[in-house]
C-alpha cells in the first residue's frame, strides 16, 4: 500500500493533462451616459471606448469662464486590421480618435 500511495503522488504531481493556468483578469468598465446625461444600455465596446477617453483627455482650449466643453460620446467602433492588434475608431462631440491597443498574448 506504501508503494502504490507513492506512484499515486508521483502520477499526480506528473499529470500533463491538469494545466495549471492564470486567473482571469476583470476589468471594471464604466457606465456610458448619453445626451441630456441618459443612461445607454451596456456594451463593452462602448464601455472600452470611455474607459480610454479618458485615459487620453482632449487638448482643448478653454473658453473665457475657464471651463471646457463637455465631451459627450456618440458612436465607436473597433476594428480588426492586424492580428492581435484592435484600432478603436471613436467619435465624441469634440472630436475623432483613433487608438490603437495590442492584445497580450500571456
Amino acid at each position: 500500500t506504501h508503494f502504490s500511495a507513492t506512484i499515486h503522488d508521483v502520477a499526480k504531481s506528473v499529470n500533463v493533462l491538469e494545466r495549471r493556468y492564470q486567473p482571469s483578469l476583470k476589468l471594471r468598465l464604466p457606465y456610458t451616459f448619453g445626451p441630456m446625461n441618459i443612461l445607454s444600455p451596456f456594451d463593452p465596446i462602448c464601455s472600452r471606448s470611455v474607459n480610454l477617453l479618458r485615459i487620453f483627455p482632449p487638448k482643448t482650449k478653454r473658453n473665457r469662464k475657464g471651463k471646457r466643453a463637455p465631451e459627450i460620446y456618440v458612436h465607436s467602433e473597433v476594428l480588426h486590421m492586424e492580428p492581435g492588434v484592435d484600432t478603436f475608431a471613436i467619435a465624441t462631440t469634440i472630436r475623432v480618435v483613433l487608438i490603437r491597443l495590442r492584445k497580450d498574448t500571456t
